[in-house]
């Protein structure tokens, strides 16, 4: 295997490693039969076991939803956004600011901290104002970017926790959190996400307009029989992601690992890199030279896509500049995580 990598230039084409790959195999296709020769495919069963077994993880009350953007504007909705402000990271999912945008509230963008990935309680505060109805604590990669509720509170600023890329329960003083099943995520129903919260009048409220066919399409029986599998054996996933990164950790050079992120106070869920060279096209090349596929932290950045300047998120454009995300799925076979340590090394040698 390392012969291949070291003479990279053979003819022979490399099979791909994926960026992004759902951990699928025998147990989920079981109960895929097992649904489909009961007939049991619209009674809603699977659903209101998911959702039950969702409500027992989470520790918290929980619905499910189309997606994790319809979660996000179910949530937004059931809290009266519609009108005022909310504030979000530039450095996110898109999708996000389009749930804002859908829920009739003004996105204001926060700029990330210097050399984080996170906007912190800082430059979220900067961005609010009398207006503000909420704020969206963005967990990206899983790094929770601060746990002090309390400035948000006192303004009556609603805390909204997007978990898409963190699965766990709230942190305890959120008035709610989003989370996304999307076949990239932590664990899939395909499509998919749910939004979970403490307050019962609340939790009506979402509970309420996500049960409305007309604007939210329901999930199937199928899509959520796929979940509970998946919730089933989150734990392996869990471990075998954190096998794999220890395994990329150990052949890095050391100016690469963050203390803090890299060294488990985090449970990261992707591979996140700041990489010094800054040249993201350059680092693609040489990593698909070995066939290995990586992404940017962020695909864009919201400020740009709507014609904002640069000027005011200097930390963001930063962070977009030198991040990368390398392959650590728990699909991976042991032989391509060998071939992305083999390219690792490799690449920064």
């Amino acid at each position: 295997m390392n012969g291949i990598l070291l003479n990279r230039n053979k003819s022979k084409k490399l099979e791909e490693v994926p960026h992004s790959r759902p951990h699928i195999d025998q147990l989920e296709l079981d109960e895929l039969k097992r649904l489909i020769a009961e007939g049991s495919l619209a009674d809603g069963s699977s659903v209101n076991h998911f959702q039950n077994r969702l409500t027992a993880y989470l520790k918290n009350q929980t619905v499910i939803a189309p997606s994790g953007r319809k979660a996000l504007t179910a949530a937004l909705l059931s809290i009266d956004v519609s009108g005022y402000e909310v504030v979000l990271p530039t450095y996110v999912c898109e999708a996000v600011y389009y749930a804002v945008l859908q829920a009739g509230a003004h996105p204001v963008l926060a700029d990330n901290a210097e050399k984080k990935w996170t906007v912190d309680i800082e430059s979220n505060l900067q961005r609010a104002s009398s207006r503000t109805a909420a704020l969206i604590k963005v967990h990206p990669f899983g790094i929770n970017p601060f746990e002090d509720f309390s400035e948000f509170s006192s303004r009556s600023i609603a805390v909204i926790e997007d978990l898409c890329q963190a699965f766990g329960p709230t942190s305890e003083n959120a008035d709610v959190g989003v989370y996304s099943f999307f076949a990239t995520k932590e664990i899939t129903t395909g499509q998919g996400g749910a939004v979970s919260c403490s307050d019962k009048n609340l939790f009506t409220k979402v509970s309420d307009l996500l049960r409305d066919e007309a604007v939210f399409t329901p999930m199937t029986d199928l899509q959520a029989s796929l979940g509970v599998v998946q919730l089933d054996k989150f734990g392996y996933l869990k471990k075998r992601r954190e096998r794999i990164m220890s395994e990329y950790v150990s052949a890095l050079p050391e100016y690469l690992c963050d203390p803090e992120i890299h060294r488990r106070k985090f449970d990261l869920t992707r591979m996140i890199l700041w990489d010094p060279l800054g040249d993201f096209e350059q680092r693609r090349k040489e990593f698909a030279e070995y066939g290995i596929t990586i992404r940017r932290g962020v695909d864009a950045l919201v400020h740009r896509k709507i014609g904002l300047s640069d000027i005011e998120y200097p930390n963001s454009v930063n962070c977009f500049d030198h991040t990368i995300s390398i392959p650590a799925v728990p699909s991976l076979t042991d032989s391509e995580v060998e071939r992305v340590v083999q390219a690792i090394k490799k690449v920064w040698k």
